[in-house]
């Protein structure tokens, strides 16, 4: 009868053994759609970093534009480019996404409105650039022939109607600042009055029709800007402005309502994890019970005694140590009991272990006791795989949030206010890369030598000044390669990182060039006590290219600015001249009025 008893516990731990490891093959291809929806995800996320590349490179063509020479000759800059090559890598990513036949509820993730939503993006920002330079600036496109109709007027015009002239041109300006169609009725009203001054005048007749001829070209060539910039948008929500924006918003949710998807559909396949596993506990508590109950019917109380325990443990409870110590004086139930303890103390270290997986509390390799060892085997499989998936995400996640981080700060930040930007741009870079000390350079006005604007180091700004010149050191070496250095082999003459308890020599030392359209603006210097991963060089490296164009605008809009003062300057000494001019016309109307009285009192 024992070795009958004995069969049957083989039977009932073969049965066992099978519904664990069905449950850890169950569980190894829920983790494997898990890890399906992530790297969805991964790509989603792509997609949704180029797509805000793409919106910062939009805000700054929008910002420059006006005034971009490059974009008025050309019809292209580095903005519209990166625009394009974004939207195009976007497009790409989406593409990848369609060939991989990656699906949801036996759909495609990609819809066709999808690809019609972002190519309606890349055709409305077409279309505006377009405008844009047909507007023209200064002497080129649109404005350039109104700026020649207008000069010619005003160089073959009378003095006494040039108020009614600069009046017209005021109309001009206002409308151009302010985009308000108020000024285009003032505009046209101050045109026919000028068109009945110059009738009226007493000029040449070839001379006469030529200014009304530039006149009326001056007065449709306003009218065609007037009609061309209502086309791009008087406001940011009308014209081709709003419905960029508005193409742009249903593009994102589009992408956002993916992303919903996904997190959902990985979140019930975690559920169905512990479902299942559930699952799976109460079917082997059930045959545990079945087979008690085989027992019963040839064993009388020890098996009913048994049957109570398999009820408890089908109950959840696995503690049942005192009635097993009373069958375990029993010689022909001894092989049992000891399968009870097996099985009951197995049960609950695999729940408390699948448990600890599931939330990520046991992340390291259970030790495997025997090649045969197949739970074990599977468990660390399981945790292999969520291991990966969540080192992954945590660098994705960190690197869009350093991106995103970054670019807040450049956006709240005023160009004209760039300095003040130096300081938290660089404590912020320091902190989150894991580097102590670091050093930010932009290139100087005459372009021979990089002037250090900003040193931080030890969690405080240093207040260190040096300039730096191509090819001295490892910041001008990067500065002439125009390439990132990284080195962990520092030499024992490179700056030691110095605190209150001593100064160390730094374990590794990078700088990086801070480019834009091939160009070097500034240098990044950082340096730490332990090595810089790859991943958070990747993320400088691509960081840098953000920081080399805030630094090229920056000295664009510093140019600028020196120009608006000059212009300043010179209409403030035309204006005291023109003062000067009034006051000697009114002492000279006195004094031929005097004299006028002297003749006619002598007469």
């Amino acid at each position: 009868m024992q070795d009958s008893i004995s069969n049957r516990i083989y039977v009932i731990s073969s049965v066992a053994a099978a519904i664990i490891l069905l449950s850890g093959i169950l569980v190894c291809f829920s983790v494997y759609k898990i890890k399906y929806f992530s790297v969805i995800n991964h790509s989603i996320e792509t997609v949704k970093l180029y797509v805000n590349k793409a919106q910062i490179a939009q805000q700054y063509f929008l910002n420059n534009v006006y005034a971009d020479g490059e974009f008025v000759n050309t019809g292209t800059n580095s903005y519209y480019k990166s625009f394009y090559n974004n939207i195009d890598s976007a497009t790409k990513a989406l593409k990848l996404i369609e060939n991989e036949n990656y699906t949801i509820d036996n759909r495609n993730i990609i819809s066709s409105d999808t690809y019609s939503e972002i190519q309606n993006i890349k055709s409305t920002f077409s279309e505006m650039a377009q405008l844009y330079h047909l507007k023209g600036f200064k002497d080129k496109g649109l404005e350039g022939k109104m700026r020649a109709q207008i000069h010619y007027i005003e160089k073959h015009t009378a003095t006494e109607h040039m108020a009614s002239l600069l009046m017209l041109r005021r109309h001009e300006k206002d409308f151009l600042l302010r985009s308000d169609m108020g000024y285009v009725e003032k505009f046209n009203n101050e045109a026919l009055k000028f068109y009945a001054i110059i009738e009226t005048s007493n000029i040449q007749s070839k001379t006469n029709d030529s200014l009304l001829t530039a006149l009326t070209a001056y007065k449709a060539g306003f009218n065609d800007m007037v009609l061309l910039h209502t086309k791009i948008g008087l406001t940011s929500e009308t014209g081709l402005r709003g419905k960029l924006s508005t193409d742009m918003h249903k593009f994102e949710s589009s992408i956002d309502t993916i992303s919903k998807n996904l997190y959902r559909r990985s979140l019930a396949n975690t559920q169905y994890i512990m479902m299942w596993l559930a699952g799976m506990f109460v079917l082997l508590a059930g045959a545990v019970i079945l087979s008690a109950v085989y027992f019963v019917r040839n064993i009388s109380k020890p098996v009913a005694r048994l049957q109570t325990i398999a009820q408890n443990i089908s109950e959840g409870n696995i503690n049942n140590e005192q009635d097993l110590n009373d069958l375990r004086k029993n010689k022909i139930l001894k092989n049992i009991v000891l399968g009870f303890d097996m099985i009951s103390y197995k049960i609950l270290t695999i729940m408390d272990m699948i448990q600890d997986i599931s939330t990520r509390k046991h992340k390291e390799a259970l030790p495997i006791f025997n090649e045969k060892d197949e739970v074990n085997i599977t468990l660390n499989k399981i945790i292999s795989q969520l291991n990966e998936i969540d080192d992954e995400e945590k660098k994705r996640y960190w690197h869009n949030e350093g991106m995103a981080k970054f670019a807040q700060i450049f956006r709240k930040n005023d160009y004209t206010e760039a300095h003040s930007v130096y300081d938290e741009l660089l404590c912020n870079v320091v902190k989150y890369t894991g580097a102590l000390q670091g050093a930010l350079y932009e290139l100087s006005e005459n372009e021979e030598h990089m002037e250090m604007k900003s040193c931080y180091a030890y969690d405080r700004k240093k207040y260190i000044y040096m300039n730096v010149s191509k090819g001295e050191g490892l910041t001008g070496e990067a500065w002439n390669d125009k390439e990132m250095i990284f080195i962990t082999d520092v030499p024992k003459n490179y700056a030691y990182i110095k605190s209150g308890l001593g100064q160390m020599q730094p374990t590794c030392v990078v700088v990086i060039p801070l480019m834009a359209n091939l160009q070097v603006h500034g240098l990044l210097e950082l340096s730490a006590l332990k090595e810089i991963e790859p991943y958070k060089l990747s993320f400088l490296q691509e960081l840098a290219e953000a920081i080399g164009s805030f630094l090229k605008n920056n000295h664009m809009n510093e140019k600028t600015k020196k120009l608006l003062d000059e212009t300043t300057q010179l209409t403030e000494q035309l204006r005291a001249q023109e003062e000067e001019m009034r006051q000697n016309m009114e002492e000279l109307l006195a004094t031929q009025e005097t004299l006028t009285r002297g003749v006619a009192v002598h007469t």
